[in-house]
């Protein structure tokens, strides 16, 4: 029997902890999280705002906050990403790992050209001024973008919110990155708009090969474009695995929650389903039991001690006691 190709992982997250200091106090944002993408896939993490994506994601691409502290492993090419120094970060970021942020307006220089932006990029890692520019016109076509040359020379405020994104996507891809990161990269934008950017994304993947992981709380999005995803709740991942075997047979509660909280269209006559509370902030976060304990309606007594490692269930990964044998509920 011939056995399939490993494939390269892209990036490995291993027992990734993040600390940010406020004052004299340190408050946990990360807690030990581990994910990986291999090269060539689309993968998601999912959950609610406040519950760590976005963070998870910066520190992937060495831009996390400068009063974090950072514990585990981000691997690559067997190689520990946090110990790079600032030169080797700028060196890999925008090369090797690429990032599309939640808001191009802000993530975009207001006084200089789209054109010029994009291939700046292509600049800052060995392209010459004409390769780059050139480079820069290609990728803009890629991405469905009208009239180039005559968007090139354009402000980013003379361009629509789904442009801007589309001109965001391709200064990310110039350097045909091993990995990108989409950090909710349809949040301003209008449904049909936002499709289309989901669509595009997903064309590039399969265009250029290269792997994306995408930040989402939309799970409809999430179950058309990738092939795995991870549920993060309070800075915790707690349940992973293939699309199809989480959204057939979500287990943790939270993820039961998430998923049943998706409008359906073929339920019109029910109420919708929602999780009661919110996500604990940072100061509000105990330091022992499951995260998730305050707001789960099928909460154990040992959950309000001991949080659940992650575990093998039924094909997936899920860090939850209802699980490991533990049957007296609160």
């Amino acid at each position: 029997m011939i056995q399939a190709e490993k494939k390269k992982r892209v990036i490995d997250i291993k027992n990734l902890d993040m600390k940010l200091k406020i004052e004299n106090d340190f408050y946990n944002v990360i807690n030990e999280v581990s994910l990986y993408v291999e090269e060539g896939e689309m993968v998601a993490l999912v959950g609610e705002s406040g519950c760590g994506k976005s963070m998870t994601a910066k520190a992937a691409i060495g831009l996390q906050p400068e009063n974090s502290v950072l514990t585990g492993r981000i691997e690559t090419d067997n190689e520990n990403l946090l110990e790079y120094s600032e030169k080797e970060w700028e060196k890999r970021r925008g090369k090797e790992t690429a990032m599309i942020f939640q808001e191009p307006m802000t993530a975009l220089n207001p006084l200089i050209h789209i054109g010029k932006q994009i291939a700046e990029n292509a600049r800052t890692h060995g392209a010459d001024k004409n390769e780059a520019k050139q480079r820069a016109l290609e990728m803009m076509k890629m991405v469905g973008l009208p009239d180039v040359e005559r968007l090139y020379r354009n402000f980013p405020c003379q361009l629509s919110g789904g442009m801007r994104q589309r001109a965001m996507i391709a200064m990310a891809l110039i350097n045909n990155p091993e990995l990108l990161i989409a950090d909710e990269p349809t949040t301003a934008l209008d449904v049909t708009i936002q499709a289309q950017i989901m669509e595009l994304l997903k064309e590039m993947n399969e265009k250029t090969g290269t792997a994306v992981l995408l930040i989402s709380h939309d799970l409809g999005v999430v179950r058309n474009m990738c092939s795995r995803l991870y549920v993060m709740y309070a800075g915790h991942i707690v349940e992973s695995g293939s699309i199809d075997e989480v959204f057939e047979n979500p287990m943790h509660p939270y993820t039961r929650g998430l998923i049943l909280s998706v409008p359906d269209v073929t339920k019109r006559e029910q109420e919708l389903v929602s999780i009661p509370g919110t996500v604990p902030s940072l100061a509000e976060r105990k330091q022992e039991g499951c995260p998730f304990y305050d707001r789960c309606e099928r909460r154990l007594e040992v959950c309000q001690k001991k949080a659940c490692e992650m575990q093998d269930v039924n094909g997936h990964m899920i860090a939850c006691h209802l699980y490991t044998g533990t049957q007296k509920e609160v």
